[in-house]
């Protein structure tokens, strides 16, 4: 056992001598004849009969070997041997005994413990890394079969063990679903997001390994490599050229072969280095961030990727995006933005901050239309309305930009976040909508019927002077839907569409141009009639079928018990789905004994602005839209809404009607 321990140590600290040089070729070329000289002694105490007791003896020297580069026939073939012999029983055999493999611990590893998940992740990482022939030379998918076998008994794996199993899956195509889940489960609840490469890197490999589940086939290397940019970034912070680099403490990133003592290090997959020991977690600026911001980016957009919402790793990242954002590129910016929007994250403190960098002079410098649309996009998705101008602002000066180098989908989606968000700026929408005819004029084929329809239904939320200041854009996306339609191309239009198509008609009715509420109106298309009578029939059907919510239907119940309290006739009728001319329909129509009729709209979470809490007046654009055509019928003032959380603070049958006789302005019964 002692001679095992000796040519271990002193395989490992020759490999270590790579490592602390400039790994010339010179270097790698003493390295090498060095170990010639060691495995060589290694060979004959092999041949003699030296056994191992187990897996840690064979494993070693193997990345020892592996982190030099070093792939001498016959020795590493013998140590996969024997690690593979009687079905891998060195692997499954007690892991007690690591400790004992050394007389003292490698000094790498001297300020920690030693732990039999890491050198299983020395295992995978060395046999990723190795040459097709020595893979070759044994079952390689037994072997790897049994220490996954042995992965899945363990629990106490840490977070650089598997992020860096997980990479070595992605490089050898092993596409193991159970090892893949029981490592993915394991980040979440080892403090995996302290590990800022780790998490990283893990991310990385399993978005790689699910494009490998869906191809069938081996990815190419390159699909697992870092980003481009992110190389450059680091080399700007490591030369001081991002600004603030001292409060952001971002660490160059650089090859070390040395996994052992400094965890991950960056390779041709783009492993980021992580410093010895625990890392302190994720830290305000001032005192050092654990993550490149383009590596947070990366990491978050993985996590959307693959869904993963686990808090106790999407938390930290976020508020580590927030704190990184001003650092960021506008495209990781946007991408950081996003992904936590896809993911559900709902801390608005936290868009705040993304919004808010943004906003700052220089940092959406560059930014790429796509990166507007996709910021802006997020932001809608979680309802987060900035609470300055700045950003807006920002966007507005950008419109150049966007005027001549928007897609249709960038205008589209960028039109619908202002209207959803009730933000307007003439010059800003001015260039989305002009743009817009400009690709109509260009080709009718690079817009699609849902672009138009959500460009249009935008427009209408802005409101009547909107539609008026961008009539002559409007009128042409109004021409193309009607010739579409006209030429037979339903199928260009979603449901949902047509719905939106009578929404905008009838504000362009109350505009009062004929010219452009004619439009719709005017042609038929083949075997049916006019695009308009279409739209209302999709939006009388679409209203039969919406389905009541419990709140809604408390509402209605609370109403009817009040008619039944108040004196005959004080309440004339209740009607819930009542319609209200030819676009809307109210929650609930409440008919008064002064002949007015009431609307009662039961407005959930979905209605409102989630950046400013329980405020009745931060409605959503689509809400303030209902609220002004309910009102063209019914009259100003008769329109009421019922907050979500004015009602659910009522939990009393009585309460709820004392309420309901304010709202509606009645004396209570």
């Amino acid at each position: 056992m002692g001679e095992t321990r000796r040519m271990n140590a002193a395989t490992y600290r020759a490999a270590k001598l790579l490592q602390d040089s400039t790994r010339s070729a010179d270097d790698t070329a003493l390295c090498h004849r060095i170990l010639d000289t060691l495995v060589a002694a290694y060979q004959t105490m092999l041949s003699d009969g030296l056994r191992f007791s187990n897996a840690v003896d064979a494993i070693i020297p193997l990345h020892a070997c592996a982190k030099a580069g070093y792939w001498q026939r016959g020795f590493i073939e013998e140590l996969l041997r024997r690690l593979s012999a009687r079905g891998g029983a060195l692997l499954r055999s007690n892991t007690s005994a690591r400790k004992a493999a050394w007389s003292s611990p490698p000094p790498a590893q001297a300020d920690g413990p030693i732990s039999v998940d890491r050198d299983v992740a020395d295992l995978w990482w060395s046999l990723s890394f190795a040459p097709p022939s020595v893979r070759s030379s044994v079952d390689l998918e037994h072997l790897l079969d049994a220490s996954a076998e042995a992965l899945l008994d363990l629990e106490d794996l840490d977070a650089e063990a598997c992020s860096r199993i997980l990479h070595a899956c992605a490089r050898l195509g092993l596409r193991n679903e159970r090892l893949a889940q029981h490592l993915t489960a394991r980040l979440g609840r080892t403090g995996a997001a302290e590990y800022g490469p780790a998490l990283a890197n893990a991310m990385r490999a399993i978005q790689a390994l699910t494009a490998l589940a869906g191809a069938g086939t081996s990815l190419p290397r390159s699909q697992l490599d870092a980003d481009p940019e992110e190389a450059e970034l680091a080399a700007e912070l490591a030369a001081g050229r991002e600004g603030r680099v001292e409060e952001l403490g971002a660490p160059a990133v650089g090859f070390s072969p040395n996994a052992r003592s400094e965890g991950i290090a960056q390779d041709e997959l783009g492993e980021q280095s992580a410093a010895p020991g625990p890392a302190p977690g994720l830290l305000p600026l001032a005192q050092g961030e654990r993550y490149l911001p383009l590596t947070l980016a990366n990491v978050l957009q993985s996590c959307a990727s693959l869904e993963c919402a686990d808090p106790s790793i999407i938390g930290p990242l976020a508020e580590a995006a927030g704190r990184a954002a001003p650092f960021m590129t506008p495209h990781s910016l946007a991408n950081a933005t996003r992904a936590l929007a896809k993911l559900g994250f709902a801390e608005q403190g936290v868009y705040a901050a993304l919004a808010e960098a943004a906003a700052q002079p220089g940092v959406m410098q560059g930014a790429k239309p796509r990166d507007w649309a996709d910021l802006w996009y997020a932001l809608t998705l979680v309802r987060h309305r900035p609470q300055t101008p700045h950003l807006l602002a920002r966007t507005a000066d950008a419109a150049d930009g966007l005027r001549h180098g928007s897609s249709s989908p960038v205008c589209a989606s960028l039109l619908w976040s202002l209207a959803v968000l009730r933000l307007y700026d003439e010059r800003l929408v001015d260039a989305l909508a002009s743009r817009l005819a400009k690709l109509l004029g260009r080709s009718a084929g690079l817009v699609t019927g849902s672009h138009l329809c959500v460009s249009l239904w935008a427009l209408a939320v802005m409101g009547p002077s909107a539609l008026s200041r961008h009539s002559a854009a409007a009128q042409e996306l109004l021409r193309e839907v009607a010739r579409r339609w006209e030429a037979g191309d339903r199928a260009g239009f979603l449901e949902e569409n047509l719905f939106q198509l009578q929404q905008a008609q009838a504000e362009l009715e109350a505009l009062g141009d004929a010219e452009l509420y004619g439009i719709l109106g005017a042609r038929e298309g083949a075997g049916r009639g006019t695009l308009l009578s279409e739209t209302r029939v999709t939006a009388s059907r679409q209203n039969e079928e919406g389905g009541s919510s419990s709140m809604e239907s408390a509402v209605v119940a609370a109403l009817e018990e009040l008619q039944q309290q108040l004196s005959l006739g004080v309440i004339v009728a209740v009607q819930p789905g009542a319609p209200v001319g030819q676009a809307r329909v109210a929650d609930v129509l409440v008919g008064l004994a002064d002949g007015r009729r009431v609307a009662v709209e039961v407005d959930g979470p979905s209605h409102f602005l989630a950046s400013h809490p329980q405020n009745p007046r931060a409605v959503d654009g689509g809400t303030k839209l209902r609220n002004r055509q309910l009102e063209r019928v019914l009259g100003a003032g008769n329109v009421l809404s019922v907050p979500w959380w004015e009602w659910n603070a009522l939990k009393k049958k009585r309460a709820r009607r004392a309420y309901l006789c304010g709202l509606l302005g009645l004396e209570t019964a």
